[in-house]
């Protein structure tokens, strides 16, 4: 499973804030992108 950076809140691992930089387990979000 590949692993992308997301930056705003969406649907990753735990929990994603604006601005905060998390891993998403194959999904990429971006604010409200």
């Amino acid at each position: 499973m590949d692993r992308d950076r997301c930056t705003g809140c969406g649907e990753c691992i735990g929990k994603c804030f604006l601005g905060d930089i998390r891993l998403c387990d194959g999904k990429a979000d971006i604010g409200a992108a």
